[in-house]
């Protein structure tokens, strides 16, 4: 396993740096999953350059050492031509979704088109891969890369070069070192999760399955119910999926084929059988552990809450009005008085979750700073005030007073056992709150007198 790369289009060669394994625990303490850092850099490798490994014909230069990512990094490398085929041709990970963006937009799409023709049940099916990373065949990836080189060297300009990148992917296979415990290791099966192109590899190879899966012409089926079992399964998913080397979690697998009233958990959110979309319900607040959660300063934990705690991508998703009808504009609301209260429920119940969600973090974030006593100031209180009402407003939408009302409130019921230490927090919502009820029946008196 060398610490030696050798560019010799540029002449010049860099020591390489191994990158640090760590195992982290999943979820529920089931296992664990190996992790590593990609970007760990030790410049006190140079020591450990074996001369005979340098071709004595080429003069080098000498380069600091570089870490796995930085060397992934490298012009015309592996990284950057993958971050041009997403720009570029995005279509070759179809129909894999990216983003978590993409992936409600593209079931809120699908939401309004099956109910404008009449559709309302549907029978979910969510599927997970065991252990995905770690089973990855290389032989199998190489294969899915080089069809993908082919396919994609048409159009892009310039043209890629496939037999380099195709002899960079078997070298991050087969050749990056990482370091466990002291003890120095290689792949053999599977991609470390950590570097900056673990990722958009496994797309494509989720990619390449799934179109696989496509083509196979798949029929679901269930097993008898004498059997009890809610785990249902399709031949040809089975067959395709051990070709990939891929297995299906039957622990994670879920579905509501035996009982329509149980939500599915995808991405954060629960979706029912009518495809209508809530955030998980909490009736409890969490419990307190002086362990947990990050000890962070006063500014750090305000700057956390401002610029990423309170902005999930997800919340905002939850309160899209339902569209019945696609001929009409889509900023307009049309349907029947039945599914006017309906979705009226829905986005209270949305309201309400969401304010006790926003509540449960600031708590959490509040108890766990060494400087609390700070961040209970006047001062500081109303300025978290506000990024709480920015982020009901980013996730509501404008002018839907009452929802911000219901979500006000929902947000101080939560944090009334601790209104001793949040008590000018909790008096600044208050006052935000009257002022928004102000301003929402001046809209309605101004949308009164203009009818």
């Amino acid at each position: 396993m060398s610490l030696i790369y050798s560019n010799e289009t540029i002449n010049k060669t860099y020591i390489l740096t191994y990158s640090i394994g760590r195992l982290s625990m999943k979820a529920f303490g089931k296992g664990f999953r190996l992790v590593i850092n990609a970007n760990y850099h030790l410049l006190s490798l140079k020591n450990l350059i074996n001369q005979t490994e340098l071709n004595s014909n080429i003069q080098y230069s000498i380069q600091p050492c570089l870490s796995l990512n930085q060397r992934l990094k490298l012009n015309n490398g592996l990284f950057e031509f993958l971050r041009k085929l997403k720009i570029e041709l995005p279509g070759i990970y179809a129909p894999s979704l990216l983003s978590t963006k993409s992936a409600f937009k593209t079931l809120l799409s699908f939401r309004s088109l099956v109910y404008s023709l009449g559709f309302r049940r549907f029978w979910i099916a969510k599927l997970d891969i065991l252990d995905f990373f770690n089973q990855i065949i290389h032989s199998k990836l190489l294969e899915v890369f080089s069809d993908t080189l082919n396919d994609v060297s048409n159009y892009m300009y310039p043209t890629p070069n496939i037999h380099f990148l195709v002899r960079e992917l078997e070298w991050f296979l087969k050749e990056s070192i990482i370091s466990i415990d002291g003890k120095l290791y290689s792949f053999i099966k599977g991609i470390p999760q950590g570097s900056c192109i673990s990722s958009d590899l496994a797309n494509i190879y989720l990619a390449h399955l799934d179109r696989q899966l496509h083509r196979t012409q798949t029929i679901l089926w269930s097993p008898h119910k004498f059997l009890q079992n809610d785990v249902f399964k399709t031949t040809d998913i089975h067959l395709t999926l051990n070709s990939y080397g891929l297995l299906l979690n039957e622990q994670k697998l879920q579905t509501n084929l035996y009982d329509s009233n149980v939500p599915i958990k995808w991405l954060g959110i629960e979706v029912h059988s009518s495809l209508a979309i809530t955030l998980p319900k909490n009736n409890s607040p969490p419990r307190f552990c002086r362990f947990s959660g990050q000890s962070l300063s006063a500014n750090d934990c305000m700057r956390r809450l401002c610029k990423f705690r309170l902005h999930c991508p997800i919340w905002r998703f939850t309160f899209h009005k339902i569209i019945y009808n696609t001929n009409i504009r889509q900023n307009v609301f049309i349907c029947k008085n039945a599914n006017i209260r309906k979705t009226d429920y829905l986005l209270q119940i949305n309201a309400n979750r969401l304010g006790n969600k926003i509540a449960d973090i600031v708590w959490i974030s509040l108890k766990t700073s060494p400087e609390k006593d700070r961040l209970l100031q006047p001062s500081i209180s109303r300025r978290l005030a506000k990024v709480i009402f920015r982020c009901i407003s980013v996730n509501i939408g404008f002018n839907r007073y009452w929802l911000y009302h219901l979500t006000v409130n929902s947000l101080i019921k939560r944090l009334l056992p601790h209104k001793g230490e949040l008590k000018w927090l909790i008096n600044w919502m208050q006052q935000f709150n009257h002022l928004n009820k102000k301003c929402f029946l001046f809209y309605n008196k101004k949308k009164i007198i203009t009818v």
